[in-house]
């Protein structure tokens, strides 16, 4: 059967680290890592608690997203992950040069083998697909927030 993680370094939300403990214990218990699929993810400081972000703040946004996946890394106890995602935009109207930027380091993580999937979630339709355009690696993963009362979804699912 299948067998998957999903988690976001966001201590707001996830204590990414208790999870990365469960990874521990199932693996000792004889699942093997190729047995179950990990995802995780970058999360825009926007949209972390100052206290717990877990990144430097003031750093470039590709480096937020490195230092997000390495810190991953650690909680989790894993070098690779199934796919990473980028939980946000920067912005909500267009996808900015720092948008494409933060891509970039996206792709790198891909390219380096750290993850085998890369992805967004939270973006709308014209980011996306201006990301889509864009991109020399294009997203593999495109999440949809489910808020059906806002009609967020209704062009990404066509």
């Amino acid at each position: 059967g299948f067998h998957g993680i999903r988690t976001l370094n966001f201590p707001f939300e996830v204590e990414e680290k208790s999870v990365g403990e469960a990874i521990e214990e199932i693996t000792k218990q004889g699942l093997k890592r190729t047995d179950f699929y990990v995802q995780t993810g970058y999360v825009p400081h926007g949209l972390q608690l100052v206290a717990e972000t877990p990144y430097d703040r003031q750093a470039p946004i590709e480096m937020q997203i490195r230092q997000s996946f390495i810190g991953s890394q650690k909680n989790l106890k894993l070098e690779k992950f199934d796919a990473f995602i980028w939980e946000g935009a920067t912005s909500f109207m267009i996808t900015r040069e720092r948008d494409m930027d933060a891509w970039g380091e996206m792709e790198n993580l891909y390219l380096e083998g750290r993850t085998k999937l890369i992805g967004l979630s939270y973006f709308n339709v014209a980011q996306i697909k201006e990301m889509y355009e864009r991109a020399e690696v294009k997203p593999h993963i495109v999440g949809s927030p489910i808020h059906a009362h806002l009609g967020w979804n209704r062009e990404i699912k066509k």
